[in-house]
């Protein structure tokens, strides 16, 4: 984290998305209408006719996610994100996204952004999108792909 919030730079990411969806997380919600309130349609394909998704995994799924969700856990606590450490169990690739990952492997990374975070926050549950500001982020362009179901 002292180099950078590491969202992606080979492709540009809808950090709306990563930020709206993790505040939803943390509310315990699973329906999904506060996320289309807000331009987010990454969990559309899965609910129903009521906009429900039963029972979800309830954690973040990207390293943009989690990295977010320890600074806020840092600053609510009095702490500093010094260091971000991430293993992944479940790496993998859809069949219908290997076009766009030739594509983001031919891309050079660009220097990581930083996240400033409203430090008069001080509670997990008060966090809004607007305590939220991403500098210095010059991502490559937007890579297309349809949602695997």
């Amino acid at each position: 984290m002292a180099n950078g919030f590491p969202l992606v730079t080979t492709k540009k990411v809808h950090l709306r998305s990563i930020i709206h969806e993790l505040l939803w997380f943390i509310k315990g919600d699973t329906n999904i209408a506060y996320l289309k309130e807000n331009g987010v349609s990454i969990w559309d394909e899965w609910a129903d006719e009521n906009g429900e998704l039963g029972p979800v995994y309830g954690v973040p799924f990207n390293i943009a996610s989690y990295a977010l969700l320890l600074q806020m856990v840092a600053q609510v606590t009095g702490l500093e994100a010094h260091e971000f450490i991430h293993t992944f169990g479940d790496a993998h690739i859809y069949s219908n996204h290997f076009e766009q990952i030739e594509l983001q492997l031919t891309r050079s990374p660009r220097p990581l952004p930083s996240m400033i975070i409203n430090p008069e926050v001080k509670s997990i549950f008060d966090f809004k999108f607007e305590d939220f500001t991403l500098e210095g982020y010059d991502p490559h362009p937007h890579i297309k792909g349809k949602v695997a179901v």
